[in-house]
Parts: C-alpha cells; sequence; structure tokens
C-alpha cells in the first residue's frame, strides 16, 4: 500500500506521487472512495498508472468519470485503453468528441511529420459532454472545489471545477 501524497485536499497528481513522469497533467481526484481520473497520458504508462491507483487503495470499480480536458494525444492517447480496464465512462469538451471518436491523428496532435511525431491514437467515444466552466459532480460529498485548466486549444477545451 503506497502512502498518499495529496498535491491539494483530495487531489493526487500522478507525477507527483510516482515520482517519476507517467503522464501528461494526470490528476486523480477523490472523496472517500470514489474518485474521477483527469487525463492519462500516453498509452504505454496506462498500465503503470492503474497499478499505482491500486496501491493507493482506490477501488478501481469506484472509478465515476475519465475527464479528458482536451483532444492532444499527450493527455489522452491512453483514453480508450483505460476505459476498457476500468469499465467507465469518458467526460469532454463536445469539440474534442469527433478527433477522439475518429482517431484523427492530425487534430490530435499524433501525427506532425515537421516535427517527426507519428503515434497511434486510438478512437475512443466520449460519453458525457461538458462545456467550459461545467462542474462534475461524480464523487461529491463534501462541497470543494480543484481547479484544472488548460488554454490555448484551438480544438476544444474545458475549464474543470471538481467538485469533491
Amino acid at each position: 500500500m503506497l502512502q498518499r501524497k495529496p498535491v491539494f485536499p483530495h487531489v493526487i497528481e500522478v507525477n507527483y506521487q510516482a515520482g517519476e513522469r507517467l503522464g501528461c497533467n494526470v490528476y486523480l481526484v477523490y472523496d472517500g472512495p470514489e474518485w474521477i481520473l483527469i487525463d492519462i497520458g500516453y498509452e504505454d504508462t496506462v498500465d503503470e498508472i492503474v497499478e499505482m491507483i491500486r496501491q493507493l487503495d482506490f477501488p478501481l470499480s469506484n472509478c465515476k468519470t475519465i475527464v479528458a480536458t482536451h483532444a492532444d494525444v499527450d493527455h489522452i492517447q491512453g483514453l480508450a485503453k483505460l476505459k476498457q480496464i476500468l469499465k467507465a465512462t469518458a467526460t469532454g469538451h463536445p469539440l474534442a468528441a469527433k478527433p477522439l471518436e475518429s482517431g484523427d491523428r492530425i487534430k490530435t496532435f499524433a501525427e506532425v511529420t515537421a516535427q517527426d511525431i507519428h503515434l497511434e491514437m486510438p478512437p475512443v467515444k466520449i460519453d458525457t459532454f461538458v462545456d467550459d466552466g461545467d462542474t462534475i459532480e461524480e464523487a461529491v460529498r463534501r462541497e470543494r472545489e480543484c481547479a484544472k485548466r488548460t488554454s490555448r486549444c484551438m480544438h476544444g477545451f474545458i475549464v474543470l471545477r471538481v467538485r469533491v
């Protein structure tokens, strides 16, 4: 069992918790045993992140949703794999849904020839849509706010206020 190292009350930043880089801005927000994950990062680190979640004593079946803050491959390439493992829903911005659901490698920046970036982008369905400033109330027991903000994303982004 790992000791939890929240960066804010009820918020674990995965890289800080792991002591190494496992993803890009991956956050676990929890209240008791219920939790949500904000972004997942690359597909090749999904198994390590899931194992860390287990070791932190968060039941995998208690994941209420996985939030895709935007459609960049470095934030969500592992989303399809994680949805299958957790059997959880995915939440995201309506403008991010089409490139994610089609696995569009250009719009997700999985394919950037000028920078020699050639990554896979597994298609993934967004189950729940949220828009800028919406509140996700999946694991609500107490009223607290944790802000996770993305900016300068022309292809759809969300500003999250997660209440736990």
